[in-house]
C-alpha cells in the first residue's frame, strides 16, 4: 500500500484539501483525527472532535488506545487498498500514526502550503481560532448518527482532478468539537519545566541549571545547562537525557518536541 501523508499546523485547512488530494492522487482511504474514510463512506474510528479535552482529542487522532488502534487496522486489512492518506500537523505526528496502525514507511509528504493560497490558509485560521469551527471531509447524513447535536453546516464543492479529464461533487461537514466550547487549553513554560526538572531530578551524574522553552502551537524547542561528574561518558549521559526529557514530555502534554540542547557549564569531582 502507498501511504501519503497531508502535513500543515493545527486550523491551516487540512481536512478541507483532503478530498481534493485523495480525488488527484487517486487514493483509497482517508484518516483524519480517527476517522478511517472511503470516498463520500465513513468506515470506522472515533472521531478526535468528540473527545472533551484537547489532550484527549490528540491521542485520539494517533490511536493511542488499543481498542480504536485494532479496529482501523482491521478494517484496512479487510479489503485490498492501493493506497491511504494521513493527516497531521506533522512529519512526527503522521510517523506515529503509521507506527501505531502499523502501515510502514511514509512514500509522500504533502505540505498544505504546497497546495493552499495564503488566503486559504489564513481562512481557515480565522474560522478555527475565532468559530472553534472544524471540518470532517464527509457527507452531513453520513455523519448524522455520530454527531448528534455537533453539526453546523455542510459545504459542498466540485472536485476537479489536476488533469482536466473528470470531476465530481463533493461534500464536507463543519463541526464544533466540544473541546472548543471549553476554551482554549494551554500548558505554561513553568509547567513544561517541571516535567524537564522531575525528568532530571534521580538522575545523580547530572545537575540541572537553568532550562529554556521556546513554545508554538504545535511543538517546542528545549535548551538546558547542565553541570556534570568528570570521568563519565559524557556523550552517553546527555543522549539518554535528551530520550528522557523528550519522552516524558511528550507522554505528559503530546507536545512534539523538534530539539533538546543541552550546554555543558561545568564538570566536577566526586
Amino acid at each position: 500500500m502507498k501511504i501519503y501523508a497531508l502535513v500543515g499546523k493545527s486550523g491551516t485547512g487540512k481536512s478541507y484539501k483532503a478530498l481534493n488530494v485523495a480525488y488527484n492522487y487517486n487514493i483509497d482511504l482517508v484518516i483524519d483525527d480517527g476517522l478511517l474514510i472511503n470516498g463520500n463512506k465513513l468506515l470506522g474510528g472515533k472521531s478526535a472532535k468528540k473527545e472533551n479535552t484537547t489532550i484527549g482529542a490528540v491521542k485520539r487522532a494517533i490511536f493511542h488506545h488499543n481498542d480504536h488502534k485494532n479496529e482501523i487496522m482491521d478494517k484496512i486489512r479487510l479489503k485490498n487498498y492501493n493506497s491511504i492518506l494521513i493527516l497531521g500537523t506533522s512529519k512526527r505526528m503522521v510517523r506515529r500514526i503509521t507506527d501505531n496502525l502499523e502501515l510502514g514507511e511514509i512514500d509522500k509528504y504533502i505540505d498544505i502550503n504546497d497546495i493552499s493560497t495564503k488566503e486559504e490558509i489564513e481562512l481557515a485560521k480565522m474560522n478555527r481560532n475565532k468559530k472553534g469551527k472544524h471540518i470532517i471531509p464527509l457527507p452531513t447524513m453520513e455523519l448524522k448518527k455520530h454527531f448528534s447535536g455537533f453539526l453546523l453546516d455542510r459545504v459542498r464543492h466540485i472536485l476537479k482532478h489536476e488533469t482536466g479529464n473528470r470531476e465530481m461533487i463533493g461534500e464536507k461537514t463543519v463541526t464544533r468539537p466540544t473541546f472548543s466550547f471549553y476554551g482554549k487549553f494551554t500548558i505554561s513554560n513553568e509547567t513544561l519545566i517541571d516535567i524537564i526538572r522531575i525528568s532530571v531530578k534521580n538522575n545523580k551524574k547530572i545537575l540541572l541549571r537553568k532550562v529554556k522553552i521556546v513554545k508554538t502551537d504545535d511543538d517546542i524547542k528545549v535548551a538546558l545547562s547542565i553541570n556534570t561528574l568528570c570521568g563519565i561518558d559524557i556523550p552517553k549521559e546527555v543522549s539518554k537525557l535528551q530520550r528522557c526529557i523528550i519522552a516524558n514530555l511528550y507522554q505528559m502534554t503530546l507536545l512534539n518536541v523538534i530539539k533538546c540542547d543541552v550546554i555543558i557549564k561545568n564538570l566536577k569531582i566526586e
